[in-house]
């Protein structure tokens, strides 16, 4: 929250920013379902970040009904800036771990997030 907030975004609203970093020009159905959010949350979302300049909406090619995501310039340049801040803090902290212990520590985070999501999954 603390990270989020430095850069005056929300938690979500970063999230969504990342995730766009990573795959611009999706949809608002797309962006939900990979953040497992709701469709009309992710439009929430997207309303803040739209008045913030840091992304646009495009109507699709093929259907006019669909608006595709796109970071802006400023959006592009902002969620880099997060992504690197959010590795550096991630590194510092790793560093606070002694390094033969991260990989088992590393390894065991894996696994716990592989059960977390086949759980989920199986829901």
């Amino acid at each position: 929250m603390r990270h989020a907030s430095k850069f005056g975004v929300s938690i979500v609203e970063f999230r969504c920013l990342r995730a766009l970093y990573d795959k611009n020009g999706i949809t608002v159905n797309e962006l939900a379902q990979k953040m497992s959010l709701t469709s009309s949350r992710v439009t929430r979302i997207i309303d803040n970040l739209v008045s913030k300049k840091l992304v646009t909406r495009e109507i699709g090619t093929r259907d006019r009904r669909i608006y595709n995501l796109h970071l802006t310039a400023k959006g592009e340049s902002l969620a880099g800036e997060l992504i690197d801040h959010y590795r550096e803090i991630h590194g510092q902290i790793l560093k606070s771990i002694p390094s033969d212990e991260r990989e088992k520590m590393i390894t065991s985070l894996y696994r716990l997030n592989n059960a977390v999501e086949k759980w989920l999954i199986d829901k």
